[in-house]
């Protein structure tokens, strides 16, 4: 069904309904990147999911809000946006204010690591710790970028840890006496052999720890079910699209199916099974077909379906006089919709 070949905003393609859905579940997998809205957001996953959800609110000023109409339930003032990764890591360096993925502490314990430090949960103060054992290594002077002399590099990079400034060697031997008066402007490495941990083995990603940790021959991700062969360097846990889990992303997270569907459909993650909430047995559904489990006498690929004669209730469809016919006699919870169908009234989950 080609009806949303080309969902936006990070939506994926329903194949059973050929409408977009809002995928919005993400693996935690610590890897933040800087939006295009200026926010961090703690992995590229959060910051697709952020442009369906996040809100510029309608033009009266008011906040979006659910309102349950006698058809069905509308957001009012909803917009969807676009928001693309502007750069890896957190937007701010200073780490004064953080994003809707990343909070302060997050933001330090990245900022930490990237000039070389090893974050310790434990401590209650100065929890970067700066772990360089210089004095076995032989004296082989250095001139820093900053135009002071270390005794090697092994000194040069414990004060980038401490100082937690991007501070490379500018020469080998000691500094020409015009860099001591005239520092030269600090600008971040543009290539990988000039970071902290260096390159991976394609030269051009930047290793996120000791090791080749984080590197794709290291993470070994899935490549269709992942952003990126990148993974986060403490838990190994890889850049899942929406509804993609598992920590090498390779399958569907409960509740989602179709990861068949990223490698032939080429579509944006795992699409959700959508089961009516009322008339199935619980959340997920079959990977294959995207079929959900229907209470007792319940119908249909979603379990949305009563035979004649007969209304949807939460114990499945029901014959009697309390099963609802009117959305007026429902309340929809959570971002549901409620439909009325053959006389018969019942929540839907929210498509788009």
């Amino acid at each position: 069904m080609k009806a949303c070949a080309n969902c936006s905003f990070g939506a994926i393609c329903d194949s059973q309904s050929g409408l977009c859905v809002c995928a919005s579940e993400c693996v935690e997998s610590h890897q933040p990147v800087c939006g295009s809205d200026g926010t961090t957001y703690n992995s590229e996953c959060e910051l697709h999911c952020a442009g369906l959800h996040t809100t510029d609110g309608p033009p009266s000023g008011q906040p979006g809000r659910m309102q349950n109409m006698r058809q069905h339930c509308l957001c009012l003032g909803c917009p969807k946006r676009r928001i693309d990764v502007a750069k890896p890591g957190n937007c701010d360096e200073d780490c004064g204010s953080g994003g809707s993925g990343s909070g302060v502490e997050s933001c330090e314990q990245d900022r930490c690591r990237t000039f070389g430090g090893s974050w310790d949960e434990d401590a209650e103060e100065d929890r970067c710790v700066c772990d360089f054992t210089c004095q076995s290594v032989p004296h082989n002077m250095v001139c820093g970028s900053d135009g002071r002399n270390y005794n090697n590099e092994c000194e040069l990079k414990k004060a980038r840890c401490e100082k937690q400034e991007h501070l490379l060697i500018q020469n080998q031997g000691p500094c020409a006496a015009i860099s001591v008066t005239s520092t030269p402007e600090l600008t971040a490495p543009k290539h990988c052999s000039l970071s902290v941990y260096g390159c991976c083995h394609d030269n051009m990603t930047v290793a996120l720890g000791v090791g080749l940790a984080g590197c794709p021959s290291t993470c070994q991700c899935n490549v269709y079910g992942s952003y990126k062969g990148t993974c986060d360097p403490a838990t190994g846990q890889c850049s899942c699209k929406p509804g993609v889990g598992g920590q090498k992303c390779d399958r569907c997270e409960p509740g989602f199916w179709n990861f068949r569907g990223i490698v032939t459909e080429n579509i944006s993650g795992c699409t959700p099974c959508n089961c009516d909430p009322t008339g199935s047995v619980r959340d997920d559904c079959e990977q294959m077909s995207g079929l959900c489990s229907c209470k007792t006498g319940v119908k249909g690929m979603k379990c949305n379906v009563c035979p004649d004669g007969s209304k949807m209730s939460m114990n499945g469809c029901d014959k009697g006089p309390e099963a609802p016919t009117s959305c007026e006699e429902l309340v929809c919870s959570y971002g549901a919709s409620c439909i009325e169908e053959n006389g018969q009234a019942h929540l839907r989950v929210p498509i788009t």
